[in-house]
């Protein structure tokens, strides 16, 4: 039984939004891209019990993001730049 290899690689940029979790997918083959069309699913389990898997994906979620900001960074993030100095801490 031979086993049928893709000749695409199925990729995806995923980000949180309002209903859960868009997927943004699309084939890559050589330097050819096909784009699909965007999708939401309800949690990131759906993401990555997705069929097809996907070959790569990239995951935008940001976090500890303050609903009522006070500054241009919070102490975390500004102790964490302190630590790492220029030019990594822009």
């Amino acid at each position: 039984m031979a086993v049928r290899v893709n000749p695409y690689k199925f990729i995806a940029g995923i980000t949180p939004c309002p209903g859960g979790w868009a997927i943004m997918s699309a084939r890559l083959a050589a330097a050819t891209v096909v784009c699909e069309e965007p999708f939401v699913v309800p949690t990131l389990l759906d993401v990555l019990d997705y069929k097809p898997k996907f070959d790569a994906a990239a995951i935008y979620a940001p976090i500890g993001f303050s609903d009522d900001p006070n500054g241009p960074y919070r102490s975390c993030d500004q102790e964490a730049m302190d630590m790492v100095g220029w030019p990594r801490a822009v």
